[in-house]
């Protein structure tokens, strides 16, 4: 068959699109970062006209800034996957704003997943990042392209991503150039 056809066929067998996201908390110039994360969605949105799941831990930065980004979409949804029990989770959240806006996004959540593994606060972030990675067709990164300042971080995510070989959606927060990707054919599969 044509790959036209097959990729027609793809778009109607796919319910829902899972997405995940990863990135920096501190993501420097909001708009710039928001405007890449539609174009990313505008470019997942010609490969697929299913509806769109966001993975996210609803962290500050990156995450809530895709999840408001997702939830405008017609359709869309989140899913959280949290390191830890929220009520933990939120004392990393020094502000009461900032505990305002996760509560605010966890009830929007159409379901919540709690990775709670024993042991630091890090290995928390980590596999809530790897689950994220697992359970997603696609992983968004707003990242700077520096290595990993500890476990659970961005870069650590992002690797193991790439050691998968998961199609992946690169945004550099300190640039201006378009979002780069890696292995989006394998969307079509």
């Amino acid at each position: 068959k044509p790959l036209r056809v097959t990729f027609v066929e793809m778009r109607s067998k796919i319910k829902v699109l899972r997405i995940g996201i990863t990135g920096h908390r501190k993501i420097g110039d909001v708009s710039l970062v928001r405007r890449h994360l539609r174009e990313a969605l505008r470019l997942l949105k010609r490969r697929s006209d299913a509806p769109i799941c966001l993975l996210t831990a609803l962290a500050e930065g990156a995450d809530r800034l895709a999840a408001k980004v997702v939830l405008k979409e017609n359709g869309s949804s989140i899913e959280a996957v949290l390191p830890m029990a929220a009520e933990e989770y939120t004392k990393d959240f020094r502000r009461i704003s900032s505990r305002k806006e996760f509560d605010a996004l966890l009830s929007r959540a159409a379901s919540v997943h709690t990775v709670a593994p024993a042991g630091s606060r890090s290995l928390g972030y980590s596999e809530a990042g790897r689950f994220v990675a697992e359970h997603s067709a696609l992983l968004i990164a707003v990242w700077d392209g520096k290595p990993a300042h500890g476990k659970g971080g961005t870069a650590e995510i992002v690797a193991y991503a790439r050691k998968k070989r998961q199609p992946l959606i690169w945004i550099n927060p300190l640039s201006e150039n378009t979002p780069a990707s890696e292995r989006l054919s394998r969307l079509c599969r």
